[in-house]
């Protein structure tokens, strides 16, 4: 979460009222971004009370409820385990964004040729990265130690 509020305060200190920037030749676009709503802007047009009880009320919500049943795992899965530091992390970079400033803070865009992605974040990629790890890792328990002995 720390990394995410560090380069959320460095794109609005620079980004903010400037030109977009690109880098990479164009793949990667830097700008300041104000998303009042959820992932790619999803709930922005909703009233404000009712968009604060969805995106920091129900997500604070999710996020406890996640760490519950974190703490509550037993499987011994070291990439569970970190896939749900990481959604955890990223989800918390964005709620501390809605909490204290009414939005998220978001700056990147990635461009292939006509194609690009919304605008994102550090905790973004985080929560992403989190969600694969669980979809292609999350469920495989940690290898028994008696399983590794070599006789």
């Amino acid at each position: 979460m720390g990394c995410d509020q560090g380069t959320k305060a460095i794109a609005t200190a620079h980004l903010r009222n400037a030109e977009p920037r690109r880098l990479l030749g164009g793949t990667l676009e830097l700008y300041h971004a104000e998303n009042v709503g959820g992932f790619l802007g999803l709930g922005d047009r909703l009233p404000p009370p009712l968009r604060r009880a969805i995106f920091v009320g129900g997500v604070g919500a999710l996020l406890v409820i996640l760490l519950r049943l974190a703490l509550a795992d037993r499987t011994g899965s070291w990439v569970r385990l970190a896939a749900v530091a990481s959604i955890l992390g990223g989800g918390a970079g964005n709620l501390v964004d809605r909490v204290a400033l009414g939005h998220v803070r978001d700056f990147a865009v990635l461009h292939a040729g006509p194609l690009h992605t919304g605008v994102f974040n550090l905790a973004d990629v985080a929560v992403m990265a989190g969600c694969v790890m669980l979809a292609f890792g999350g469920g495989r328990r940690a290898p028994d130690a008696r399983e590794h002995r070599h006789g």
